[in-house]
């Protein structure tokens, strides 16, 4: 099993416990009874973090990952609503619509300056997590994958040549056929794609700290005639696409016929991209990421 620090556990217990209450103290003394304080609702965080980590170290990597995604969930939420609420005494104060003292004002600003900086330590702490999860889980894939294939592959050595497997289809079929013809229509471009540069490391957000660039997805015509994506999509890797607004990091949950289902790391939830999607995003630049440490 991929090993995860401890310490990324405990830094999200002290960032997060750290937003519970505002150095300075609270802000009262505004318009209908008003208080700003620190954020409600985030002093039960530490125990569900803490049944996280004991789910890892029980080698249940995906329901610790997909606890701390839900505790993330609940922080935004709470954190949103609290920056909502006083982002609107600030509006309402400036347009008149509520009478503030100037010294009050500033007390609401800078209360909101101080949630600020104890929210993002906390922000980014939950991303390294979830980051150091995410690839755990991918690794436990891949080895699984490739432990159930090693037999399969030594029989198939044994009886048959090799075989190139289509871009973007695990078997043979006429439907396989379908989608390398729709892959060649990026042929014609191939050669403008290599030209693109590879993009800059710091659009892999809390990604770069694990992750780095490896090749870049194009589509090469074979001896054969037929037309394959190199290197292929794996599934459970992670790659980087520009195509997406904004760009961003991507793993491949599945690969069925025709279709890709994708984990988008920004929108938190799974993506299918058809053939013609995947066409077009390859068109505009998909990278595989490697570890650090390969």
């Amino acid at each position: 099993m991929i090993s995860v620090e401890p310490a990324l556990f405990s830094n999200i217990i002290i960032t997060v416990q750290r937003t519970n209450s505002l150095s300075g103290g609270s802000v009262s003394g505004l318009p209908n009874g008003v208080v700003i304080e620190g954020l409600k609702g985030v002093s039960s965080f530490g125990s569900d973090i803490s049944e996280a980590q004991k789910e890892f170290e029980l080698g249940r990597i995906r329901s610790a990952l997909d606890r701390i995604r839900q505790i993330e969930t609940q922080f935004n939420g709470i954190a949103g609503r609290w920056t909502a609420q006083v982002n609107q005494i600030v509006s309402s104060a400036r347009q008149g619509r509520q009478q503030l003292s100037i010294q009050k004002l500033n007390e609401v600003k800078n209360a909101q300056t101080k949630m600020q900086q104890l929210v993002g330590p906390a922000s980014k702490s939950f991303q390294d997590l979830v980051c150091a999860l995410e690839h755990a889980v991918s690794s436990e894939g891949r080895e699984s994958t490739e432990d159930a294939a090693e037999p399969a592959s030594t029989l198939t050595d044994a009886t048959t040549s090799t075989t190139s497997t289509p871009a973007f289809e695990p078997s043979d079929s006429n439907q396989d056929a379908s989608t390398e013809s729709k892959a060649a229509g990026v042929q014609d471009a191939r050669h403008t794609e290599e030209l693109v540069p590879t993009p800059d490391a710091d659009l892999l957000g809390s990604y770069m700290s694990n992750y780095r660039f490896g090749e870049k997805l194009v589509v090469k015509k074979g001896a054969d005639k037929v037309s394959r994506l190199v290197p292929r999509l794996e599934k459970n890797k992670f790659y980087f696409a520009c195509g997406f607004e904004p760009p961003r990091v991507f793993r491949v949950r599945d690969i069925q016929r025709g279709k890709v289902i994708l984990y988008d790391t920004i929108l938190g939830e799974d993506v299918l991209l058809d053939s013609s999607d995947l066409k077009i995003q390859i068109r505009l630049g998909i990278w595989s990421l490697r570890p650090k440490n390969s």
